[in-house]
């Protein structure tokens, strides 16, 4: 693994929220799980996700999205131009395929069809640490 080039991590709409849902720091969970270099990053496609959630959100669930939007200025934003071309977790996975890309994810389907598909999954273990599943190769 080259230590300058940073593997390039995409968090889905979902594990976003885990900080405020399971109390987990995501950043030092990363630290712990990874021994390489990562740039942290969404899309707009899931940015905007996040927005047409809060619009409909209950109140329980309006919190964990404010705290997602909140913390924006920690990811690199990749303009992936979704273009209302099937789903968003869809989307993430052709972005992810294409460009050798982790996903991080809380969200079963999404993570069966990375794996399906041998791209690299970051997920929540037993709701108290994140574990990753497949191999980054460099």
């Amino acid at each position: 693994m080259n230590p300058r080039i940073p593997v390039i991590i995409i968090f889905d709409t979902n594990f976003l929220m885990l900080p405020i849902r399971f109390g987990i720091d995501i950043f030092e969970q990363l630290d712990r799980l990874l021994d390489f270099s990562y740039q942290a990053s969404v899309t707009k496609s899931v940015i905007n996700e996040l927005n047409d959630l809060k619009k409909n959100a209950k109140s329980s669930l309006t919190k964990e999205i404010d705290f997602a939007l909140s913390t924006l200025s920690k990811y690199k934003i990749i303009d992936d131009s979704l273009n209302n071309e099937g789903s968003v977790d869809l989307h993430l996975l052709k972005l992810a395929k294409e460009n050798s890309y982790v996903v991080a994810t809380t969200d079963s389907e999404l993570r069966r069809r990375l794996r399906d598909e041998r791209i690299p999954v970051i997920y929540l273990r037993q709701k108290n640490h994140l574990a990753l599943e497949g191999y980054i190769l460099s």
